[in-house]
């Protein structure tokens, strides 16, 4: 998958039926609620860093293995 960022838009961000939308503190994420991959690249991705990762999972809630490289 591909990630982007977005500093600006205009509207109120919707529900989905896989999340509601809910604004959080960076040093309070909710990782304990939020896809278990979430954990190792989203503060690599909050701070602006370039990465590249792989996941395997045996399902949904299960990380068998995983690579994550921080890119210059």
């Amino acid at each position: 998958m591909h990630l982007f960022s977005v500093t600006d838009f205009a509207g109120e961000p919707g529900e989905s039926e896989e999340m509601t939308p809910a604004w959080w503190k960076i040093d309070a994420l909710p990782y304990d609620l939020m896809w278990p991959d979430d954990r190792h690249w989203l503060p690599l991705f909050l701070a602006g860093k370039n990465f590249r990762g792989r996941f395997l999972f045996e399902n949904p809630d299960r990380i068998l293995d995983f690579e994550l490289k921080e890119l210059e």
